[in-house]
């Protein structure tokens, strides 16, 4: 079953997915200007991605915690 939380975390994660790619395929079509650009562009997909991965980190702990473990 399916729960509010679930679907939105699934949805978050997914729109986190599409603005890493949207920012990776800006880097790898060559639309950075400058060197500073093309970091400033990489950073924020970096960010995405370490926001990705605490949501499955207390994604993992909530699960946990509905377990009754910890």
């Amino acid at each position: 079953m399916q729960t509010y939380d679930t679907y939105w975390q699934k949805l978050f994660a997914k729109r986190l997915d599409e603005a890493a790619s949207r920012e990776g395929e800006s880097v790898l079509s060559g639309t950075p200007e400058s060197y500073a650009d093309y970091k400033y562009r990489v950073g924020i997909i970096r960010g995405i991605n370490i926001a990705h991965e605490m949501i499955e980190l207390v994604n993992d702990e909530i699960r946990k915690a509905e377990q009754g473990s910890k």
